[in-house]
């Protein structure tokens, strides 16, 4: 399914909101496969301007295109950029061009230019530092003392620009190669008629502020625990924790990413407004394929309370939200009823996204080709939801409802959110 959206929509940082441009892309809904336990992206188009839902990787095509794509780790790959100088700042991406040529790839990326606007270290900052430095004798602070010096612009006299800090990480067979690109924008670079395997977006410094997200999961536990995940916006890390939790009966509690952008190797800490054991007790902000997370446990969960996300070196507060008591009590299914049962008229009359849930229907086994069609061609979205009920459903058993219902979760979380909330 495509619809319209401006360039900035991705995300929201008010460390970078006065970079924001005006270009409009259509975003495509992938067609999803596995092979090997890897899920594989597939993506059709024709002339235009593109991004993909899932990932955010963009492209500009003159005719028609056909490629595949997946998420691909960077840890054979680490060593190599730490002894040139770099650091990942984006997914890796092993991209497939099946059908047709681009004109331009727009790469995605977790960094934030705009965050040297947004800095409120002061001189007692470094002075802080320096007596650290010079009692501990630790690398990792002085590491840190060179980046609050770059960042106000101490011993700086001349800063590159962003685009000559920016590079591509190309591997292609055994190899691997540095390449340059054409340019840098919020959330992604572009590269003009690109060939492809395995790219992904890296940035030459010693450290970089990064858009972050702070995913909340209710874990599956007869007490009230949490998972929070601390992590840059990077959607190849995004689903592998949804992975992990998904296999223990985890469910998501959606909550707003922190408004500006946080240091990398920054530490954090994580508090409640009622009693809780929180562990561990601080977790650094980092690029690590699967995350660390705070684990909150509430042993008499009974009342709405707040979580606050507090920077170490900063002494402020980054994230506030509450968390309500119908939100973690409707995260675990207390019905015999199943929960898409539960909801079957809500979801008739709510589903938008009809066409991309049979599709995953299909792929996953939990609807014929011959049920596929006869809901397929109903005339409306209602129609549709119903003939899905009435006919490939009716007779399913737990685990093809639990799959329906992962597929909800995933295509419309804001909905399946609301009426667990019920």
């Amino acid at each position: 399914m495509a619809t319209l959206k401006q360039q900035d929509t991705l995300m929201e940082c008010l460390s970078c909101s006065h970079l924001k441009t005006a270009e409009i892309w259509i975003a495509l809904e992938p067609l999803v496969s596995t092979e090997n336990e890897i899920s594989i992206y597939r993506l059709e188009s024709i002339a235009g301007r593109y991004e993909c839902t899932i990932s955010g990787l963009r492209w500009v095509c003159e005719s028609k295109v056909t490629l595949l794509y997946h998420f691909s780790s960077w840890d054979p790959h680490r060593a190599v950029l730490q002894s040139m100088g770099y650091r990942q700042a984006g997914p890796l991406l092993d991209i497939k061009i099946i059908e047709g040529k681009l004109k331009e790839v727009h790469l995605p990326h977790f960094a934030c230019f705009g965050a040297r606007m947004d800095i409120n270290y002061t001189e007692q900052d470094i002075v802080l530092f320096t007596w650290e430095f010079s009692i501990h004798m630790k690398i990792n602070v002085l590491i840190k003392l060179i980046m609050f010096l770059s960042i106000l612009g101490v011993g700086d006299r001349y800063d590159p620009s962003i685009k000559q800090k920016v590079r591509v990480l190309h591997v292609e067979g055994r190899g691997v190669s540095i390449e340059q690109v054409d340019k840098v924008t919020r959330f992604h670079v572009k590269i003009l008629h690109p060939s492809f395997s395995l790219r992904g977006v890296i940035l030459q410094a010693l450290g970089c502020s990064v858009h972050c997200d702070l995913q909340i999961y209710r874990a599956k536990t007869a007490h009230l625990t949490l998972h929070a995940y601390l992590m840059p916006c990077d959607p190849a890390l995004t689903q592998a924790v949804e992975k992990q939790e998904k296999c223990h009966g985890s469910t998501r509690i959606l909550k707003p990413r922190p408004e500006k952008s946080q240091w990398l190797t920054s530490d954090f800490y994580l508090t409640t407004s009622c009693p809780s054991d929180v562990n561990p007790r601080r977790l650094e902000l980092a690029h690590v394929d699967p995350p660390n997370f705070f684990e909150v446990f509430i042993r008499d969960a009974d009342l709405d309370f707040s979580l606050n996300l507090s920077c170490k070196s900063r002494k402020q507060t980054i994230w506030n939200h509450e968390i309500r008591a119908a939100e973690y009590r409707g995260s675990i299914l207390t019905s015999d009823q199943h929960f898409v049962d539960l909801h079957q008229t809500a979801l008739i009359d709510r589903v938008s996204q009809v066409g991309p849930i049979l599709d995953r229907l299909l792929k996953s086994g939990v609807i014929t080709a011959d049920g596929y069609s006869d809901v397929i061609a109903e005339r409306n979205n209602q129609k549709k939801m119903r003939a899905l009920f009435d006919g490939p459903l009716k007779g399913c058993g737990p685990e093809c409802k639990d799959r329906f219902l992962e597929i909800l979760t995933e295509l419309e979380p804001y909905l399946i959110n609301h009426l667990k909330l019920e």
